[in-house]
């Protein structure tokens, strides 16, 4: 009976410390000289965001393929940071888009804005600035 307690014991403990091991190995972050940060910034007063409709600023390659999930437009937010794993070649694009799964609605001012292209060599550890320079164009007054 106590060789038998003492094998539950133990493979308790054993157990605990093989899920501790595992919970710290999982969250290690991924290092920061792995990855490439690309900076967007929106230049534009808070008086100027859409109150209308729902948009996203997002981060794209040449053929229109995200690069990382694209955030949600916030009145109140200047800089959006995305995130790619490596070191890359080609040509990457910030936007502003309007959503296109939520339903739309007719504005009497829509927030436009150019995308930022960039085209190069992306390395991993350096952070890529995007600038936006949105304008309001009126469909009525």
């Amino acid at each position: 009976m106590k060789t038998l307690k003492l094998f539950t014991v133990l493979s308790l403990a054993l157990i605990f410390v093989g899920i501790s091991s595992l919970k710290t190995n999982g969250t290690n972050p991924i290092p920061v000289s792995q990855v490439i940060r690309y900076q967007v910034t929106i230049h534009a007063p808070t008086t100027d965001r859409p109150t209308c409709n729902l948009y996203l600023v997002e981060m794209v390659d040449q053929n229109g393929n995200t690069i990382a999930p694209p955030q949600v437009l916030n009145p109140s937010k200047n800089v959006y940071t995305f995130y790619e794993l490596g070191t890359v070649k080609g040509v990457r694009i910030a936007r502003i888009i309007i959503d296109k799964d939520v339903m739309h609605y007719s504005c009497p001012v829509e927030f436009m804005c150019a995308p930022d292209k960039q085209t190069g060599i992306f390395l991993a550890g350096e952070t890529y600035p995007f600038n936006l320079y949105p304008t309001r164009d009126r469909l009525s007054d």
